[in-house]
């Protein structure tokens, strides 16, 4: 009983500490979906160029430009990509792309759907139940990547 006659009497202080709790909390969240709207927005951008260097890179034909830029986007993309992103460029870098099959259409149309979905609901971190599933195939799509060990 004292207790509520405590916040009884005393309320105003009551409603002062709940409003700057929650200005506290919203500015959290707000700070939060900038973050993750930056990233987004970054992510599209890499995407987009990397998308442009894959259609110009051809393997049989070497030109030291566009395997530059190649290379850069793609670090971006694993640095910046979302583990479904990577898992899909891994995919499209080992077995190539080729609009002419059925297949090799199937395989860019995957990765651009998740590059997509990775934009629309960007996330800062991945839950750590899904970190322990996947990280054996997370590391060898990367370093199939990386170090081109796919081809």
């Amino acid at each position: 009983m004292d207790l509520i006659e405590l916040i009884n009497s005393n309320g105003w202080i009551v409603s002062i500490i709940t409003l700057i709790l929650g200005a506290y909390i919203n500015s959290l969240f707000a700070k939060r979906r900038e973050n993750l709207m930056k990233v987004a927005d970054k992510k599209g951008e890499f995407y987009t160029q990397y998308l442009n260097v894959l259609h110009e890179f051809n393997p049989n034909f070497m030109q030291k430009d566009t395997n530059k830029r190649f290379l850069f986007f793609k670090y971006l993309n694993v640095l910046y990509g979302s583990n479904e992103v990577i898992e899909k460029m891994a995919v499209c870098e080992k077995n190539g792309i080729n609009n002419k099959t059925e297949q090799g259409k199937q395989e860019l149309t995957e990765l651009v759907i998740a590059m997509k979905k990775d934009i629309e609901k960007p996330k800062l971190a991945n839950r750590w139940y899904k970190k322990t599933n996947n990280n054996r195939k997370l590391e060898k799509d990367i370093k199939d990547l990386l170090l081109n060990t796919a081809r």
